[in-house]
């Protein structure tokens, strides 16, 4: 009933968009009588009592959730990247997808040196703006290709970014006890001594001692990366 108030309030009908590729998260509860949404599940807590759904439950330990719809709450599901919610007056939802990667694939070169050159390109060019910060900024690095390009590229472009924060330069690297990790002491042997890594240990001990903070930050059960979750109190 309050949802329907509301949209017949704002003019007849409410329209959620997620982004092409679903990087920042959207969610939405509704039991018939309250519709709400948010970036994140806990947000609900202050409307609602969440109660958990089973067959959610063992979709999100077993499969995760990216690829579809489901939670692990009732009544509680995330829109999907690149679609978008019509809710109607009389409180029906309408779900379109009006993006698909396939529909959008670039042209590509044809020669090795071109495809590289285009690749160098987009690379710094979403780096770049990624430097536009009024705030410092910091590169998360496992050691990897992924990462170590990213690194590598802001490092390479940064001195002559027309906009850049004070501290642009910092790299973050997870080291999880009683673990060899290649990548991560690959990154700590690089830049160890640079001045700029910051190395953050994953205490086992602690995570189990605050499994239940690491559990309401995830909110997922599927999405319950420990060290992720040291690494960004880190940064």
């Amino acid at each position: 009933e309050r949802s329907r108030r509301a949209v017949a309030a704002a003019g007849g009908s409410l329209t959620l968009c997620r982004d092409r590729f679903g990087v920042k998260p959207l969610f939405y509860y509704n039991d018939g009588k309250t519709f709400a949404f948010a970036s994140e599940i806990k947000s609900f807590l202050g409307l609602v009592e969440l109660e958990i759904d089973q067959d959610g439950l063992r979709q999100n330990v077993s499969i995760g959730t990216d690829a579809n719809e489901i939670t692990p709450w009732k009544h509680v599901k995330q829109l999907l990247a690149g679609h978008r919610l019509t809710l109607e007056r009389n409180g029906a939802i309408r779900l379109h997808r009006y993006w698909q990667p396939i529909k959008h694939l670039p042209d590509i070169p044809a020669l090795y040196v071109a495809r590289r050159e285009r690749l160098q390109e987009l690379l710094d060019r979403a780096c770049a703006l990624r430097l536009r910060a009024d705030v410092p900024i910091a590169t998360a690095l496992s050691g990897g290709l992924d990462s170590a390009s990213v690194y590598a590229t802001i490092k390479r472009i940064g001195a002559n970014a027309e906009r850049r924060p004070e501290r642009w330069q910092t790299a973050y690297v997870c080291r999880t006890e009683g673990m060899a990790d290649e990548e991560q002491q690959r990154a700590i042997k690089w830049l160890g001594g640079s001045g700029v890594l910051r190395v953050v240990d994953v205490s086992i001990k602690e995570a189990i001692e605050r499994f239940d903070d690491i559990l309401y930050s995830a909110a997922e059960f599927g999405k319950l990366y420990l060290s992720q979750w040291f690494l960004y109190r880190a940064m």
